[in-house]
């Protein structure tokens, strides 16, 4: 999913190879959102840009934007990754 759309914030309902992999995503947002997840497999999610935190989430993408721009003025309609 990641390689070929570019992100991983999995919409909750999408199918991958006929496995339900947005709903395995919404489980693992919740067992990291309530820390019962293991340190490793934590490790290998956000290692991959997992997204289980949206406001963190936003937080990245202006972090990335502050560091390319040089400011945090961030107008209106811009959109960072497909997001706004």
């Amino acid at each position: 999913f990641k390689e070929r759309e570019g992100h991983c914030c999995i919409p909750s309902h999408h199918k991958e190879n006929g496995k339900n992999l947005g709903t395995w995503s919404l489980y693992q947002r919740s067992k990291l959102r309530e820390g019962k997840m293991s340190v490793n497999r934590k490790r290998l999610l956000l290692k991959n840009e997992f997204v289980y935190d949206q406001w963190l989430d936003m937080y990245r993408l202006l972090l990335k934007f502050e560091e390319r721009e040089g400011h945090c003025r961030i107008p209106s309609n811009h959109k960072e990754n497909g997001k706004n």
